[in-house]
């Protein structure tokens, strides 16, 4: 199933793209997309907007 779009990170290169999120295997994990630059796959790093906002604070509150 498509759910929208999301942000992906390759894992060779570190390149960091908007692809289709596809539900992999029937699961809550998103299936990896291939790197527009090198080719690698690319895996999903986390929830876009006011919930990736309140995420990366928690995150960063947690560093301190």
């Amino acid at each position: 199933m498509v759910r929208g779009k999301t942000w992906f990170r390759c894992s060779c290169c570190g390149h960091v793209f908007e692809a289709w999120d596809i539900e992999d295997n029937a699961t809550v994990f998103s299936m990896p997309m291939t790197c527009p630059k090198c080719g690698g796959k690319g895996y999903a790093i986390g929830p876009q907007g006011l919930l990736r906002r309140i995420v990366d604070k928690i995150f960063a509150m947690l560093k301190n």
